[in-house]
């Protein structure tokens, strides 16, 4: 992939694919320690309330980053009117620091224009005390 620095060992061996409700509990692990990492008291564990509720919701998007058939990463975004607005970005623990956020970054800028070919922003928020993914998006262009 042109611009983005992946791992070779992950390079070539992963896709993509919409999560179904009984990918809920493997998208939760994915999200492991950030919570906690980030002293955040709201992490989303209740399967029956957001951002899993909106799961059948068509104006979203939940989409996986799988590695050798194994989710290790998703996003959620909302596709409204001419925006598209990037909800949650997570990578599994383990696979962090391999190129994978700028990967899920760019299936969402394609997701979004697949969503709407007449896309005209992309939006985000991140909890601010999210130093780090605040320098990712800076980094990729997103302005705060």
């Amino acid at each position: 992939m042109v611009g983005i620095k992946v791992s070779s060992k992950i390079k070539d061996s992963y896709s993509f694919r919409v999560a179904k409700k009984c990918d809920i509990d493997d998208m939760i692990n994915v999200i492991d320690d950030f919570y906690d990492v980030l002293q955040i008291n709201n992490a989303p564990l209740d399967k029956n309330k957001a951002p899993w509720s909106w799961i059948s919701d068509n104006a979203l998007s939940f989409i996986l980053l799988l590695i050798n058939n194994k989710i290790c990463g998703f996003f959620i975004a909302r596709h409204i009117d001419k925006n598209s607005h990037l909800h949650s970005i997570f990578i599994k623990k383990d696979y962090r620091g391999n190129g994978l956020g700028e990967i899920l970054l760019k299936e969402h800028w394609q997701n979004a224009i697949r969503a709407n070919p007449n896309i005209q922003t992309l939006t985000l928020h991140i909890h601010k005390e999210n130093i780090t993914a605040s320098a990712f998006y800076l980094k990729h262009n997103y302005k705060k």
